[in-house]
């Protein structure tokens, strides 16, 4: 398998990253629906400023719900997700179906999110394989991470501390003292960093 026949996508709640054949690629991961279905990304943002009641900017919150509401309208979420992915495609310019989508998640997502997500990774791929952020941080960092690392999660309403390598269930609060990678994502309104900090006690990858 060469690297044109590899897409990476890297979703977070407010935006959708995508690498293929040395292309890269970044939209809102947003949605809106209007009387002609569903629109994505850079389009949904423009015509949400109008109607916002059929507009949602972090479609991903809702993962764990088997319908979004728009509107006066319902859509099945998985057919949001992979509609979201499939802008992402269209964006990159990727005009043969991938061998294999590469698709981050967070750590703490469990067996039920994560199905989702390779659902929608099926829409757009021949085959499909999740791996955690942390274990995407630890094995993409152009620095070494030493040993004992844990990587953070910086969410809306949650932070997660991990450990790449350790199950979901077992990332947080470990009893040793690390250095801490902590990895903001992109958003609309302010632009992704990544420091490393000393901190407190930190504690706690699946393929279709």
């Amino acid at each position: 398998m060469t690297d044109d026949g590899v897409l990476a996508i890297h979703l977070t709640e407010s935006t959708v990253w995508g690498c293929h054949a040395g292309v890269h690629f970044d939209c809102p991961a947003a949605v809106y629906a209007d009387s002609f279905g569903l629109r994505f990304g850079e389009q949904a943002f423009a015509a949400g400023i109008a109607d916002p009641e059929s507009f949602e900017p972090y479609p991903v919150r809702y993962v764990d719900d088997e319908y979004l509401s728009l509107g006066d309208r319902v859509f099945p979420m998985g057919d949001v997700l992979a509609g979201v992915l499939g802008n992402l495609v269209a964006g990159l310019g990727v005009r043969a179906v991938p061998d294999l989508v590469v698709l981050t998640h967070p750590a703490h997502w469990g067996r039920g999110r994560r199905r989702v997500l390779v659902k929608a990774g099926r829409g757009i791929g021949k085959g499909v394989l999740l791996i955690s952020v942390p274990d995407a941080v630890a094995r993409w960092s152009p620095e070494s991470m030493p040993t004992g690392s844990a990587v953070l999660e910086v969410g809306f309403l949650e932070t997660t501390a991990s450990v790449p390598g350790a199950d979901g269930d077992d990332c947080v609060h470990r009893g040793s003292w690390a250095r801490l990678i902590c990895v903001t994502t992109p958003t609309r309104q302010a632009s992704s960093s990544r420091r490393c900090v000393n901190c407190a006690p930190s504690g706690r990858r699946e393929s279709s």
